[in-house]
């Protein structure tokens, strides 16, 4: 059986799981042949990075995967380096850009040892973005200059969410060319949840954020939006405070402009409740700055709760499907205008929206070309070797 080894920084299958862990869940879910191997310095929410594992760790079968939590310290760095000489992969995957943990060190142990025969392959996550790289920005300009001279990533395959991720991806690195693949995330979908009650008694919209509180995900401007809107809107929010700092700033808004019995946060949801959950909602909101792929917008559509998001996904033509909208941050009147006629709807036109939103995903995760980019991804690389698990 092929052996993909999978670096990624979190790795919580049912528990409070980021963008990175869902890709690679579903992608083997569909790939049962092929045997992934999870390395993280994060498993199931018990982060090692204090050091005093002094032990190496040894391979756990969690939710049906072989995973190693490595920590982030000096002693993972041996750790890493025992793992990927104790045999030849058929595929190393990296799913970051700038973990230098577990994506810079792979690559210089295995470029020191000229690759050791492994194909290598970097989905940065929207890493890329201006937005994420506004935080950190002189670190990670140093760090593109260095991998730059140095040629770090020649000869490795990028993996990118969007055509818009590819041009990103190629801005900032020149030797990346032609070996950049396109393709799209798989969702999991929910069970279709029908129309709100709530929304239709109480005659108040209740809208969703579900995502890490990050300056990327925008959190103040849909505070804004709340504000500025003259329908009755109440807005709970839900993940983790990433930022802290930001977070304050969230906070701050909220006092300033009296939206405190409108706007509440409720904590980080496990991801095994994360249907259920938004589909008790009247619509979900995202005004990200920048979105790589979006799990948690597909994952709304899937139970038929429509989004209010920017046009910065690659979540295009909710619109004219009548699935939600895409709307660039610099119309801001345009989200507080879609609020006051979502708000308008009779239970017929709502309910119809609501089909809608799940259709539009259904359709796009039932293309045959979805699945097969994602098996191709990974099989194109593997097809040809001879490694047994």
């Amino acid at each position: 059986m092929p052996v993909v080894l999978v670096f990624v920084r979190n790795f919580n299958v049912s528990g409070q799981s980021d963008g990175p862990t869902r890709s690679i869940v579903n992608l083997s879910r569909k790939l049962v042949d092929v045997n992934f191997r999870i390395v993280a310095s994060n498993v199931g929410g018990s982060d090692t990075s204090d050091g005093r594992q002094q032990v190496m760790p040894q391979w756990q079968e969690i939710d049906g995967f072989k995973v190693m939590d490595v920590g982030r310290n000096l002693r993972s760095v041996r750790w890493i380096k025992k793992i990927l000489s104790e045999q030849r992969y058929n595929l190393v995957y990296l799913n970051s850009f700038f973990d230098p943990f577990l994506t810079l060190l792979p690559l210089l142990i295995l470029g020191f040892s000229q690759r050791s025969g492994h194909n290598v392959i970097v989905a940065p996550r929207g890493e890329l973005f201006a937005s994420a790289l506004a935080s950190g920005r002189w670190k990670k300009r140093f760090y593109l200059t260095v991998i730059g001279v140095f040629d770090v990533y020649e000869g490795i395959i990028f993996q990118a969410a969007s055509a818009h991720e590819r041009k990103v991806i190629r801005k900032h690195i020149n030797s990346a060319g032609d070996d950049i693949r396109v393709v799209s995330d798989i969702v999991t979908l929910g069970a279709f949840s029908g129309c709100s009650e709530k929304f239709r008694a109480s005659g108040s919209l209740r809208l969703v954020y579900l995502s890490r509180i990050t300056p990327a995900k925008n959190l103040i401007y849909a505070l804004e939006i709340i504000g500025k809107s003259n329908v009755q809107v109440s807005l709970d929010i839900y993940g983790e405070i990433v930022d802290s700092m930001y977070w304050r700033l969230c906070e701050k808004y909220i006092t300033k402009h009296d939206l405190g019995d409108r706007v509440q946060y409720r904590g980080e949801v496990d991801y095994g409740d994360v249907h259920q959950l938004v589909g008790t909602y009247d619509a979900f909101i995202l005004p990200t700055k920048a979105e790589s792929f979006g799990h948690a917008i597909g994952e709304a559509l899937s139970v038929g709760t429509p989004v209010i998001i920017s046009d910065a996904t690659p979540w295009q033509g909710l619109e004219d499907e009548g699935a939600g909208i895409g709307i660039a941050l610099l119309e801001q009147n345009k989200f507080v205008t879609y609020l006051s006629w979502l708000s308008s709807l009779s239970e017929v036109e709502y309910r119809h929206l609501r089909i809608q939103a799940r259709r539009f995903v259904v359709e796009m995760m039932s293309n045959p070309r979805v699945l097969a980019d994602n098996k191709n991804l990974i099989l194109d690389y593997v097809r040809d070797q001879q490694v047994v698990s």
